[in-house]
């Protein structure tokens, strides 16, 4: 009797799990763009996506933002409240892990990564929220940006014994 109430309670947490799982959807082009124009709109996107899909969507956001060539304390100030509302709509528990996401996603953006206004604009916005959440921003970005470059740790030569 213990092994198939074990059974089923773990078919129920597979297909719990499962169902969580599906819930997300990568939005379209056309709610990408939509919320690069509304920032309002970028809590209805994240809705079911975990921190790395969340920060996968809010890339593409910020992206589109770029492409809308607006004056630099526009873009900034959108940047920002885009930013701004996706850590409202994400849970405090799961922040670090979408900052963390974010840094390594947009550090892996040949285009955004080499735009200083973008990236300040995003540094800026998640430290106003919290300041260590920046932190593990800036940490992912550095490594994303190095590994985007081709960039790598020097060859570690065999030891030497007889110095």
């Amino acid at each position: 009797m213990n092994k198939t109430l074990v059974v089923a309670t773990l078919v129920g947490t597979l297909m719990t799990l499962q169902c969580l799982a599906a819930e997300f959807t990568m939005p379209s082009a056309a709610d990408i763009a939509k919320a690069a124009q509304d920032p309002a709109a970028v809590a209805a996107l994240l809705q079911g996506a975990s921190p790395k899909q969340a920060a996968a969507v809010i890339k593409a956001v910020v992206s589109a933002v770029v492409d809308l060539k607006l004056k630099p304390k526009d873009q900034a100030n959108r940047i920002a409240a885009i930013i701004g509302a996706a850590l409202t709509g994400i849970p405090s528990a799961q922040r670090a892990a979408f900052s963390e996401a974010l840094g390594k996603e947009i550090g892996g953006d040949v285009s955004l990564n080499r735009n200083g206004a973008v990236i300040s604009a995003v540094q800026g916005a998640i430290a106003a929220v919290n300041g260590a959440l920046a932190g593990s921003f800036g940490s992912a970005y550095g490594q994303a940006v190095s590994l985007s470059l081709g960039l790598q740790a020097p060859p570690v030569g065999e030891r030497y014994d007889n110095q």
